[in-house]
């Protein structure tokens, strides 16, 4: 019975806790992937989809402004979309970190919150 409880301890606190974090770790690289943060932070003022509007001749004042107005036009929009993507990222990144810093904490506690609950639900069953 004593080996039995040592190697749930050792599958608990040991094996499987290196298998938590490497899944955490996984999920975590997945999402810094997934959301190209570290390329979007690169190219955050880089036109939208590379949009870009040819200027004419130097005295074709219209068609000047013209590129003038669309080229920082898809400068803002591809900077705004980017941002969103990158708070998106972000967000999502800290929520698992978070999440997976507190799945840890009570994957630690939880044979303890068990074994409580056991002996506690005994008493109360023989009392």
């Amino acid at each position: 019975m004593e080996n039995l409880i040592f190697e749930y301890f050792k599958w608990h606190y040991l094996e499987k806790s290196k298998y938590y974090f490497l899944i955490w770790k996984n999920l975590l690289s997945f999402l810094w992937s997934y959301f190209s943060i570290l390329h979007l932070l690169k190219t955050l003022f880089t036109p939208w989809h590379a949009y870009r509007e040819e200027y004419g001749s130097l005295l074709d004042f219209k068609k000047n402004i013209e590129a003038f107005i669309i080229n920082n036009f898809a400068r803002f929009l591809g900077f705004v979309v980017r941002s969103v993507v990158i708070i998106v990222g972000l967000t999502s990144e800290l929520a698992v970190l978070i999440g997976g810093i507190i799945f840890f904490i009570i994957w630690f506690v939880l044979p303890f919150i068990m074994t409580f609950i056991l002996i506690f639900s005994l008493r109360q069953l023989f009392l």
